[in-house]
């Protein structure tokens, strides 16, 4: 006989059982008292202790074996973990006994043993839906490789989860600063704005906002990677590999699963200032909870706000963030949520093109870490505007319905000149070759995910099964006009050459 802890039902495992912290996070010592509301059929013993155990947010491990042919009268109604474990064993001859933080193991009753728990304190916090507030740089399970909500042992392709207690302690405040910390990506930037990011030698082309496929590549009018404020965001969870399952065929790269902050059923709130190297400064505003007495209805509001320079000559950028949303219980077992989220980028002296590698005497060219190859008056200004709504319906035997929309619209709006290639004199800077352009884009992309989710009996054994369908439609405008001009000013040494006035 092998006993084992895992993740998955007796009926998928004979051998063992075991569940664990499923959905909603176990608060510390009160939360032994604290009653829950269970309905749970009766049914096999084992399966009983399963949902059960998903239920409480514990993990519990026994033999099949001793769970074989016994059944379980179920659990109806509001009841306390100590309460609920002697309804579920009620006339089984087990009991259970701690075993640790969160963990029990199920043991047969002795002649005259009772089979009343003892005092039990638990100190630990789970790791539930969200990240925040956990001080964990894991989570418990990841959906975002097979919509399945599996631990990242059991989910089977490679998953990185950035949380939001990295993004913190890292101040990791763009999207791109967040990549470049995830292990296996390769972060590449084009110019002072944009970046290519790739995953196994291709190009990641693939990102969803909660679970909703959208794309973000940079030829496109939505936000470059680079730009994206990491500020209305629980997490960041990245699938390195094949991703066709929730993203469609022909992408062997990987995808990027953007999850956003939720409202909080509890007030809490939280202002940040910060001041950094190069006229750095950053603010942002974090409330979140109630707004009714019975906290049907709760909201959640973030803005933030930063601006600065850069070791690069003339760059300056300006970024404004601002994000709201809000959750109502409409039934017991019915969830709308809807939000919105706006970003402004307004970036100054971008540069977008390369230097000269060699002057026009053969010998190679030796600019400064500082030197800006981009105008003083170059900018590359983009909006995002992003109105989603998700509606999430609990149905009869643990069966749940979940729709979600996104709604996106961008434009970009550009003026750009930039030195790029030539040879250019020595002295008096002559030979190399100014390129610019100006341009405006827009851009829609609406996207939506379908779902439905729950369990199922089949050849004596449980199984867990997800059907539905996502995908994304994209309307773009762009208008872009391109100059090109042999004779910049002078370009001497290491200094920034003068380019033409706007």
């Amino acid at each position: 006989m092998q006993v084992r802890t895992t993740f998955f039902t007796s009926s998928a495992r004979p051998t063992s059982l075991a569940l664990c912290l499923a959905g909603s996070i176990l608060a510390a010592a009160p939360a032994w008292a604290t009653p829950l509301n269970y309905d749970i059929p009766a049914g096999s013993l084992a399966a009983t202790l399963s949902e059960f155990a998903a239920a409480s947010g514990v993990m519990i491990t026994f033999s099949s074996e001793d769970t074989a042919g016994l059944r379980s009268p179920g659990l109806q109604g509001s009841y306390e973990l100590e309460q609920g474990f002697a309804r579920v064993l009620q006339g089984s001859g087990l009991r259970v006994v701690q075993a640790g933080e969160n963990r029990f193991v199920l043991a047969r009753v002795e002649s005259g043993a009772a089979t009343e728990l003892g005092p039990i304190s638990i100190n630990a916090t789970g790791l539930g839906t969200t990240t925040e507030g956990t001080g964990s740089y894991t989570k418990g399970s990841t959906n975002s490789a097979t919509k399945l909500a599996l631990s990242l042992r059991e989910t089977p392709q490679t998953v990185s989860v950035m949380t939001r207690q990295r993004i913190d302690d890292q101040q990791l405040n763009t999207l791109s600063d967040v990549l470049k910390q995830a292990p296996g990506l390769s972060v590449q930037n084009i110019d002072s704005e944009r970046v290519n990011i790739y995953s196994r030698g291709y190009s990641i082309d693939s990102y969803q906002l909660d679970g909703i496929p959208t794309t973000l590549v940079v030829q496109t009018s939505a936000s470059p990677q680079s730009m994206i404020d990491t500020s209305i965001y629980d997490r960041v969870e990245i699938v390195r590999g094949a991703t066709g399952l929730m993203t469609g065929a022909g992408d062997p790269s990987g995808s990027v699963n953007l999850i956003r902050k939720r409202p909080t059923s509890d007030f809490q709130g939280s202002v940040s200032a910060g001041a950094g190297s190069w006229e750095t400064y950053r603010t942002q505003l974090d409330v979140s909870g109630p707004l009714t007495d019975d906290a049907r209805l709760r909201g959640r509001t973030v803005v933030a706000y930063q601006q600065g320079n850069s070791f690069i000559d003339h760059y300056q950028q300006e970024k404004q963030t601002y994000y709201g949303i809000l959750e109502a219980d409409l039934t017991d077992s019915t969830l709308l949520t809807v939000g919105f989220d706006y970003q402004k980028n307004d970036p100054r002296g971008v540069s977008f093109a390369s230097f000269p590698l060699f002057y026009s005497d053969g010998g190679q060219t030796d600019f400064s870490r500082s030197t800006n190859a981009g105008a003083r008056w170059s900018y590359r200004q983009q909006n995002t505007l992003n109105t989603f709504a998700t509606l999430e319906q609990g149905l009869v035997n643990d069966w749940s319905l979940k729709v979600a929309v996104n709604n996106m619209y961008s434009t970009r709006e550009y003026s750009l000149a930039s030195l790029s290639g030539g040879t250019p004199d020595r002295e008096t800077g002559e030979g190399a070759y100014l390129y610019g352009g100006d341009g405006y884009g827009s851009q829609r992309q609406l996207g939506i995910d379908a779902m439905a989710q729950g369990p199922f009996q089949l050849l004596g054994r449980e199984h867990e099964l997800v059907v539905g369908l996502s995908g994304f439609a994209t309307t773009a405008i762009r208008t872009m006009m391109i100059w090109k001009c042999g004779r910049p000013t002078s370009m001497t040494g290491t200094t920034t050459p003068t380019v033409p006035s706007r």
